[in-house]
């Protein structure tokens, strides 16, 4: 019969190293090219939760992180845009 560990009373050196934390762009979308609007917005984005502590953003700090790129609605509101219709994405 197998044991159960609680690993939470172990001390933390018997517990391994921790994982190192990702950043940047995720790895599994490599094969997108990103425009460079995209680009800035996502180290904006990433620069924001590093210095918050947060890991995700509420939408509230979303938008408050597009305005300090300099985004301001000038325009009438438009349909949104279609995934593979997107005026900004490459193909």
């Amino acid at each position: 019969m197998s044991e159960i560990i609680n690993v939470s009373n172990r001390p933390l050196a018997a517990r391994g190293p921790r994982p190192r934390k990702r950043r940047g762009v995720d790895p599994t979308t490599d094969e997108i090219k990103y425009t460079e609007a995209e680009l800035e917005f996502m180290r904006a984005v990433d620069e924001y939760k590093r210095l918050a502590r947060r890991p995700f953003p509420t939408w509230h700090e979303v938008l408050e992180i597009l305005l300090s790129l300099g985004y301001r609605q000038v325009a009438q509101r438009e349909p949104l845009p279609l995934r593979d219709k997107h005026p900004l994405r490459r193909t």
